[in-house]
């Protein structure tokens, strides 16, 4: 029973024994009653915890700090469940806490726990009714964004899944294509006459450094 959606992270690694980076799920969080204008809030909330600072400079920590480590999707070594805990953390916070309205607080009543999902299940490998988020953290201060349906399994814009509220919504966030779901899904997207990438759809090419970042040790500490 339930309105059943599932909502992904993804990220640019490089898999073990590679030197070519590919898009692969980093985090997975189910959320039992979540459609309509409810998973466009939720991506807005991501969006906004993404691009603070300190989030941003942990996200790409932690993609990071995988590269090199795991194989492509179902193949070994195996991801974990959780790779990147405190990227899957804000994705749970964003699906099931708002508290911009201070009147009227939504919380899903569900634990983290228990909302989160293996980084390495298939996109509709879940209990699913009403499609997916995926939402690209390759570079966190720029992310990008899509919705699916097991039906089509092609990229949706906020306008194509939630109407009017979503043309409003989600205008300046760039949109995945179906490039980038086939590749961290391989098995699951057909590229046969994709649409050619645009520029606003063009995946961020840099693939963060540990040395870049100067809060690894403390981050690893934290979490």
């Amino acid at each position: 029973m339930g309105q059943r959606h599932q909502a992904f992270l993804i990220a640019k690694v490089v898999p073990h024994g590679a030197t070519q980076a590919y898009y692969r799920c980093i985090a997975a969080v189910h959320h039992q009653w979540c459609y309509g204008r409810l998973p466009i809030d939720a991506t807005r909330r991501l969006v906004l915890l993404l691009k603070q600072k300190d989030n941003a400079e942990i996200v790409r920590h932690e993609v990071a700090s995988i590269q090199g480590k795991y194989g492509r999707f179902g193949q070994t070594p195996l991801i974990p469940k959780a790779p990147c805990p405190y990227s899957a953390f804000l994705l749970a916070q964003a699906w099931t806490i708002d508290l911009q309205d201070p009147k009227e607080p939504y919380f899903s009543g569900v634990s983290f726990s228990n909302a989160l999902l293996h980084a390495g299940m298939g996109s509709f490998a879940g209990d699913n009714n009403d499609g997916i988020s995926i939402i690209d953290v390759t570079s966190p201060l720029n992310p990008g964004y899509c919705y699916a349906y097991q039906s089509s399994r092609k990229p949706l814009s906020a306008a194509d899944y939630a109407g009017s509220y979503g043309s409003q919504t989600l205008k300046e966030t760039r949109l995945l294509t179906l490039e980038v779901l086939s590749e961290a899904w391989p098995h699951e997207y057909n590229l046969k006459n994709a649409p050619a990438p645009t520029e606003s759809s063009t995946a961020p090419t840099s693939i963060p450094r540990l040395a870049e970042l100067t809060i690894g040790p403390a981050v690893e500490a934290a979490i």
